[in-house]
């Protein structure tokens, strides 16, 4: 789910349980009765200002924390004077990544403070977020939180990561964030906080699963499933799908599934069963939608693919006369497919699990296993095409005025968040901006370590005019300083590059 999943206020529903934007049904928790116990004291001690929770893909941190909800809803909320549930889109993609925590603090804050919000320069969004949990009993559930990777190490986006410090500094309200499957050591290091990794099943709870999803057979047999699947949740429950889908749930067809080996061993269980679910589909328009969904970074809905598809220029006799194997005959299947088959085919999709409906009940996106596997095996099978057919990403356009507004301080806090997401333009921009400042207030030393940022920065962003632009105002600055050997040879080197 992406966005808004689940809201709740004491005065507006003072005997009722939470407003779900959308309602689910999710897979049943087993053996999980630890954590569950763990969530629950860790609200009701109201020390804890934020609690973590971690764990590979597939571990079942949504489902769990689903199912807590539903017993705090069960006791009327007890202590919660406010609930807010947002869920981030699944993706590795950085610049959507700061495009939906923006996303999340614009809607958070409209929503607590019931009316929407002014527009706020980059780095208020974070205080003001935790100033209004300051002043009641909020339960701010975050999942999916995206993690950046950088100079391999794990790192949180820095709004984020100034609004927890701002969070735990002093607690009142409990903020729940899942997502990571390695939580930054920025993070483990705050305050107040609480931290669960989250385990594989254990083998009962995991038989116990498939049983409930609907998996027959002997016992030895299903346990024998359950220790090969590394007692991931997500796994099983898609092993469960595979078998009640096509094999009428009997456990001795479990053999049909593929082996599967490669060097990563995080998701190997996850990535065999999509192999499975691929040679079942072979042929089929499903088929053809899984390798082309990765294509969408954002969330979708049907009709954004069945529009895709039909743009694609495709020469009229290759629908009928192209090779069983060939990007042609994969796209055909989809432009030759009329509306009853789109239909059905996306609802065979949910049925096996592969889809994730979004709070909002019309859209959908690809889980991470799966989303990753299908790109894949679709660069693999059609190479040079994916990266060809990929949309450009569109991303609002910074907003200047604002950041002219701003002090240099205020737009180091800016700049350290472009940065970490290699926004290299935007980087050198801001950084040229604080540069200009800082020589206004005649500080022309830190003038000069800022404009030799933004040379670097749009030498990083390929930028040449930018970075000619950037080159002479060093030297202007470096002039004013007394450094006039330096400052001719970077004049120099501006003019070669305007010859």
């Amino acid at each position: 789910m992406t966005g808004v999943v689940a809201t709740y206020r004491r005065e507006s529903y003072p005997d009722a349980t939470a407003f779900h934007a959308h309602k689910t049904p999710f897979t049943p928790v087993f053996g999980r009765e630890q954590e569950l116990e763990r969530l629950h004291t860790a609200w009701t001690n109201r020390v804890t200002a934020l609690f973590t929770l971690q764990g590979c893909s597939g571990m079942g941190k949504t489902t769990l924390l689903h199912l807590w909800l539903q017993q705090l809803a069960s006791e009327y909320w007890q202590g919660v004077d406010t609930l807010f549930f947002w869920s981030f889109p699944q993706t590795d993609t950085p610049a959507i990544q700061r495009v939906a925590i923006d996303d999340f603090f614009r809607n958070t804050l409209s929503w607590l403070q019931g009316a929407e919000v002014a527009l706020l320069a980059e780095h208020e969004y974070p205080l003001q977020l935790a100033q209004c949990l300051q002043q009641r009993r909020v339960l701010l559930v975050l999942d999916n939180v995206p993690c950046l990777h950088i100079a391999g190490k794990t790192e949180l986006d820095v709004m984020l990561l100034t609004f927890l410090q701002q969070l735990t500094a002093n607690p009142s309200s409990m903020c729940l964030l899942a997502g990571c499957p390695v939580m930054p050591d920025t993070v483990l290091a705050l305050p107040n906080a609480e931290h669960l990794e989250l385990e594989p099943l254990t083998a009962e709870a995991a038989t116990r699963l498939l049983k409930h999803l609907g998996v027959s057979g002997e016992e030895i047999s299903i346990q024998r499933v359950a220790q090969q699947f590394g007692e991931h949740p997500a796994a099983l429950t898609w092993v469960a799908s595979y078998l009640t889908h096509w094999h009428a749930g009997e456990i001795s067809r479990a053999d049909s599934i593929p082996i599967w080996y490669d060097s990563h061993t995080q998701g190997r269980a996850s990535r065999r069963i999509m192999a499975a679910f691929e040679a079942w589909l072979e042929g089929c328009p499903e088929l053809a939608m899984l390798y082309f969904l990765p294509l969408f970074h954002l969330p979708f809905c049907p009709a954004d693919l069945q529009a895709w598809a039909g743009s694609r220029s495709l020469p009229w006799l290759t629908r009928w006369h192209s090779e069983p194997g060939s990007y042609e005959n994969l796209l055909g299947r989809l432009q030759t497919l009329p509306e009853e088959g789109w239909k059905k085919a996306w609802q065979r999709l949910l049925a096996l699990n592969l889809l994730t409906p979004c709070a909002d009940g019309l859209h959908f996106e690809l889980q991470a296993v799966v989303r990753e596997y299908f790109m894949r095996q679709s660069q693999t099978h059609y190479p040079g095409v994916w990266e060809r057919m990929r949309p450009k990403l569109i991303l609002p356009a910074a907003n200047q005025d604002m950041n002219t507004r701003l002090s240099s301080e205020q737009l180091a806090a800016v700049l350290r968040r472009r940065t970490q997401y290699q926004d290299w333009l935007e980087a050198e921009t801001i950084s040229g901006l604080i540069g200009e400042k800082l020589a206004i207030g005649q500080n022309t030393k830190a003038a000069i370590d800022y404009a030799r940022q933004a040379v670097v920065y749009a030498d990083l962003g390929r930028n040449m005019p930018h970075l000619q632009t950037r080159l002479l105002a060093l030297a202007g600055l470096l002039e004013q300083a007394g450094e006039h050997q330096e400052a001719a040879s970077l004049c120099e080197q501006a003019n070669y590059m305007q010859a």
